[in-house]
């Protein structure tokens, strides 16, 4: 396992101390942080709190307890440590995977056989079954485009009215 802390971080001029996250320093990493800028260590009520950097150059650690607030320092923190494998890993690590829900059947449920039974010959639609006085089965066709949905009956022949051709009223024997 390494152990590593890979930046500092450099606060917001005008601020004092370190923000949520980020800690305060030792004396000696602030040292070793500034290198050849390196101001010392004070005591001093309107400096960060900590190690700090004036005017974005030179750095000092603050040992006042509160510290305080100036316009050109700004604290410089240290960042968590990162804790990461002796080795990295070239595969990535799995996603979890969402597992399949079932879906429901849909509903009504479709019969096992379907009605109505299939016919060996085409079906007319609206033929209705009609018997004559000879007792065989013929079928009338109804139409459903036309104005009447009802069956239309056969022609009634109508009687011949016998004329005389005689105007006398007489009759002819």
């Amino acid at each position: 396992v390494c152990i590593t802390s890979p930046t500092v971080y450099i606060g917001t001029e005008g601020t004092n101390g370190c923000p949520i996250g980020y800690t305060t320093m030792t004396a000696a990493k602030c040292q070793e942080v500034a290198g050849s800028y390196w101001l010392g260590t004070y005591s001093i009520g309107d400096a960060p709190r900590g190690c700090w950097r004036m005017d974005g150059v030179t750095y000092g650690y603050n040992e006042h307890p509160t510290g305080g607030t100036n316009p050109t320092y700004e604290p410089v923190c240290d960042v968590p440590f990162v804790v990461s494998t002796a080795t990295p890993s070239s595969t990535p690590t799995a996603t979890p995977k969402a597992t399949a829900t079932s879906t429901p059947s849909p509903v009504p449920v479709p019969t096992a056989t379907p009605e109505p039974t299939p016919t060996p010959r085409p079906t007319v639609v609206g033929a209705v079954p009609t018997s004559t006085a000879t007792g065989t089965r013929t079928r009338t066709r109804t139409r459903t485009h036309t104005r009447s949905a009802t069956p239309t009956a056969a022609p009634v022949p109508v009687a011949q009215s016998t004329r005389s051709s005689h105007t006398t009223g007489e009759s002819g024997t």
